[in-house]
């Protein structure tokens, strides 16, 4: 958990860990007002514990992030009313959260995770049924890479009923089974799909061609390292004759 209590020391908690690792004691503090923190890797979760612990905390917080990544964090708390402006510079997001925010009280409909959702399109893609119809999905521009990259590969998705639900675009979407062509994946693009890839490395094992995939290190240090274990079950499968 470095990579989450390193920023948070830095704005004056008081945490004890096991290396970076538990059991971690989190002890009464104060932290800083003003604090600014650029990632050093582009990390939606890092970006959200900073900014909930600013609320938390009262405190004004500035974060800099090298690329976008998911801002359900940052729609969410501007939905209950609190003071956050984005904006950017040299290429850079720079989010930035008041301290005293106001938060008022309000029903909240969470959206379909279009991560979720992602393993029924590849699905209907790669299968011969008609079509898939799902409702609901989340359509929040620093997550539909995953559909663009498929449209790029020749996936058929239709989005229809566009709208939009706690500050949250969503939509309808209906998959038609495709034929699915390698591409290349790196970049910048890689933050925008990064819980998507190994649904994608179906599509891609399905597709002509060859696809490759690049600057995907941060999915090493997720819950596990993902890319090997997309390497180990893909090694094991054949293709039915």
């Amino acid at each position: 958990m470095s990579r989450v209590l390193d920023p948070l020391s830095a704005m004056g908690a008081d945490i004890t860990s096991n290396n970076g690792m538990l059991p971690i004691a989190l002890n009464k503090s104060v932290l800083d007002d003003d604090f600014v923190y650029e990632l050093p890797v582009a990390s939606a979760q890092v970006k959200s514990c900073i900014l909930l612990a600013g609320l938390a905390a009262q405190k004004t917080v500035t974060i800099i992030e090298p690329i976008q990544t998911r801002d359900h964090t940052e729609r969410m708390l501007k939905n209950f009313g609190a003071n956050i402006t984005i904006a950017q510079k040299d290429s850079k997001n720079i989010i930035c959260l008041a301290g005293k925010a106001s938060l008022k009280a309000m029903d909240y409909q969470v959206v379909g995770d279009i991560s979720s959702a992602a393993f029924l399109i590849v699905g209907a893609l790669i299968s011969q049924s008609e079509k898939l119809e799902i409702c609901d999905v989340g359509m929040n521009p620093s997550r539909i890479g995953v559909l663009n990259v498929l449209r790029d590969m020749g996936a058929r998705i239709e989005v229809k009923n566009a709208r939009e639900e706690s500050g949250e675009p969503i939509a309808d979407l209906i998959v038609l089974p495709s034929k699915l062509s390698g591409v290349i994946l790196d970049g910048s693009i890689i933050p925008n799909i990064i819980d998507e890839i190994p649904i994608l490395s179906i599509a891609a094992a399905f597709a002509e061609g060859n696809t490759i995939i690049r600057d995907a290190a941060e999915l090493r240090v997720k819950e596990s390292d993902r890319l090997s274990a997309i390497s180990n079950g893909l090694g094991k499968v054949r293709r039915c004759p």
